[in-house]
């Protein structure tokens, strides 16, 4: 700029120039144009030519450190609404753990607890359970997008904005619709970013097809259960420019079929990640004061109704030293005393069920926690200890009372074992709850 017009008659063009710093670079004006901005800029420009294969060069007067991380490759990980408000998404904060212990870049975006806090005052009861289907009814989700029209738009622009070439969303009932729009949208903005759909609903074909009908050529790889190896795996290939279909926990639909889909074996114990949610900002969800915890993964049971052993796979229990050191850091650095245990099932592993307690009551870890399970056999002593150890709530899957219902269930205990851990977990001091199952197919009215 030395010597022209605009350097020696700033004002002229309602050009700032700050004191200090590089004035060829810093300059500023009353429209907002800053260095900011025309960073943002530069970042769409380079990103779309980036995807269209177009070799170019950053001018050097924006060369900025922000400006040089344009190139870097990574994944933004994206949990959508309608979810749970009061606590950070555990998935999402495994997953990020995970690729970031393989040099992965990573950043996270909870667009759902983004949008009920900015319109809970008015609309929190669409994020009631009770109330999911008005985001998987098409008449109706078609007026969510108006209602949300604006912070629907602020989140796509974040996503495209993001230097990931890889977008990642974790979807479930009623997720779906809401995903297919964002998807479409950042697709039209940035036509070359990869996206990959992960969760319950990319279990089964019948899930997936949901969305293989609708944007067939815009998902490039569908994650069929426990999702942190193979889609650590995703990310290697996609930066290698190579194919998906051979990755193991992998679905490619093209030419309107999917690949034949290769097993992954789960996590060992030792390999589930631990997270620390410093990806997140505690204070912006619902209950400031707890957080979620995985001390399992995994099913002993492979019940008729439920895809839990086809997302997590086999029943394994962290080692109860490890879960400690995980209670330890939460306590110590993000000072929660207050947890739920999200296992399918905490009563998969007895033994080292009661060396876990064992531990908090000897490291006198003044905590409390509530957690679930199923209807199986359980000493009243193991119970009792886990009211010592800090357990204030058991949710307990009944499910019926019919041995009958149980067996066409696939259960692995019988209502006589059922109501006897109840019984039990009331005698040891436990609030406890159960899940009971109404109109099961082929329940009889005797059985009900």
């Amino acid at each position: 700029m030395e010597g022209t017009d605009l350097r020696n008659n700033p004002r002229k063009y309602g050009i700032i120039i700050p004191k200090s710093g590089n004035t060829n670079y810093m300059w500023y004006d009353k429209t907002g144009n800053n260095p900011k901005e025309r960073n943002k800029k530069i970042r769409k420009v380079n990103l779309l030519l980036n995807e269209l294969g177009i070799k170019h060069e950053l001018n050097s007067l924006f060369e900025t450190e922000e400006v040089t991380k344009l190139n870097e490759k990574g994944i933004i990980l994206v949990n959508l609404p309608p979810w749970g408000v009061n606590n950070p998404p555990l998935g999402l904060a495994c997953l990020s753990e995970y690729l970031k212990s393989k040099n992965i870049k990573v950043s996270v975006f909870d667009f759902n607890i983004e949008l009920y806090n900015k319109v809970k005052k008015d609309y929190s009861n669409l994020w009631h359970v009770e109330n999911k289907n008005y985001w998987s009814n098409d008449n109706f989700f078609n007026k969510l997008l108006s209602l949300f029209s604006q912070e629907i738009n602020t989140a796509v622009e974040k996503i495209v904005n993001s230097n990931a070439n890889i977008v990642a969303f974790s979807v479930v009932d009623p997720k779906e619709r809401l995903a297919i729009e964002i998807i479409k949208r950042v697709k039209e903005k940035r036509p070359g970013i990869k996206v990959v759909l992960g969760g319950p609903a990319c279990a089964t074909p019948a899930s997936r097809g949901f969305f293989e009908e609708r944007i067939p050529e815009l998902v490039d790889a569908y994650i069929v259960g426990e999702g942190e190896e193979t889609l650590s795996e995703v990310v290697d290939k996609i930066n290698k420019n190579m194919p998906l279909e051979k990755v193991h926990g992998v679905i490619v639909f093209k030419n309107n079929k999917e690949n034949n889909l290769l097993l992954r074996e789960p996590l060992k114990p030792e390999e589930i990640p631990s997270p620390t949610y410093n990806d997140f900002d505690l204070s912006q969800y619902g209950d400031v004061n707890s957080l979620l915890m995985e001390w399992s993964r995994g099913c002993i049971a492979n019940c008729s109704f439920c895809i839990g052993k086809i997302m997590l796979g086999r029943y394994r229990f962290k080692e109860p030293k490890r879960i400690i050191e995980e209670i330890k850091y939460y306590v110590k650095e993000k000072v929660i005393k207050r947890f739920t245990v999200v296992d399918n099932l905490i009563n998969g592993d007895l033994k080292k069920l009661e060396e876990t307690c064992d531990l908090i009551i000897k490291n006198k870890l003044e905590i409390s926690w509530s957690c679930e399970g199923i209807g199986i056999e359980m000493p009243l002593s193991l119970l009792k200890k886990m009211k010592a150890a800090g357990c204030n709530e058991f949710q307990i899957g009944v499910e019926s009372g019919s041995d009958g219902v149980l067996r066409k269930m696939r259960k692995p205990y019988t209502a006589k074992s059922a109501e006897s851990l109840v019984r039990r977990a009331k005698k040891a001091g436990l609030k406890t709850e159960i899940f009971i199952m109404i109109g099961f197919p082929g329940e009889t009215e005797s059985e009900f």
